[in-house]
């Protein structure tokens, strides 16, 4: 029988809480912001700069998500999960196979993002097509929130079946 990790040393759920979640945080602010300019018709250079590192961060996040989707699905940890967790490994599989030309700018992208350079090509680069790189990246975004979601919960019954009351979180 396959046990699901102590909550605290839970490798998908680290990722979550460390990585998706300042994705999601960046991405949130982004959003706000975005909302001002159409209610507005304009946002102050103050708030493009603020914007756009709110963006940038967000992409940066996401990269490194996916880098951990990918280290997590290397380490053999999916096949340790309880069976309930077939439709989140099916999930996850999905997810992985992202379009690669696009996991492979975005990479370049967070690597420009969070390792000085000269000139911002590599940003650039990776906005070249500005609304369908961004369609594609809200909605990785949105399905590995999803994601994410149905494995705390399905964790959480783990948790409450098993007694492991001290893991229950909300």
């Amino acid at each position: 029988m396959t046990k699901l990790p102590h909550r605290d040393s839970d490798p998908i759920l680290r990722l979550h809480a460390h990585y998706f979640e300042l994705a999601d945080l960046m991405r949130g602010h982004a959003n706000a912001i975005d909302r001002e300019y159409y209610r507005r018709g304009r946002l102050s250079k103050k708030k493009n700069v603020t914007y756009a590192h709110y963006v940038i961060t967000w992409l940066g996040f996401l990269y490194v998500v996916l880098e951990g989707i990918a280290e997590i699905q290397k380490s053999g940890i999916l096949d340790n999960l309880p069976e309930s967790f077939s439709s989140f490994k099916t999930r996850l599989s999905i997810i992985s196979r992202c379009e690669t030309d696009y996991i492979d700018r975005l990479r370049r992208f967070r690597n420009g993002t969070f390792h000085y350079q000269f000139t911002p090509d590599k940003q650039l680069q990776f906005l070249e097509n500005d609304s369908e790189t961004l369609r594609i990246s809200k909605d990785l975004h949105n399905n590995l929130k999803d994601l994410f979601s149905d494995y705390r919960v399905n964790c959480m019954v783990v948790y409450a079946i098993e007694g492991r009351k001290d893991e229950v979180f909300w």
